[in-house]
């Protein structure tokens, strides 16, 4: 029966059909994805443009910035030098901070958010609330 279906195929008979297609043929390797540069190029370029942004976001939320305060009478329009002055940093959810200039007149002050609210008060004069927007 065999050597009919063999001879059907076009082989003289079994063993002819057994012999050729027991020869081991190339076997193709199965195909391989090309690696596509301008993708890597991007993906990097996506992750740098994304370090630099959330480096300039955080930088510009922790950091904030050194301001430099100088309180002055309204009235004489000359700094307050008579003693310290002291403020109130007032942050919004956290714990006021108190800072004492003993010199008088200015302060450096390092605040972290944009917008905050100061109470300055100097011996002889009133306390003052003032809040501001920092750019």
């Amino acid at each position: 029966m065999l050597d009919l279906l063999s001879a059907y195929v076009g082989f003289a008979d079994w063993a002819a059909f057994v012999e050729r297609h027991t020869q081991k043929e190339g076997t193709a390797s199965p195909p391989t994805r090309r690696s596509r540069p301008w993708m890597w190029g991007l993906l990097l370029l996506g992750i740098a443009g994304l370090s630099i942004w959330l480096g300039i976001r955080l930088g510009s939320a922790e950091g904030g910035g050194v301001y430099r305060i100088c309180v002055e009478d309204a009235i004489r329009g000359t700094l307050i030098e008579p003693g310290p002055i002291e403020v109130t940093i007032l942050y919004e959810d956290q714990s006021p901070v108190r800072v004492v200039d003993a010199d008088g007149g200015c302060l450096e002050l390092t605040l972290p958010q944009e917008q905050i609210t100061l109470v300055v008060s100097a011996p002889y004069y009133r306390p003052d609330t003032i809040t501001r927007r920092w750019q």
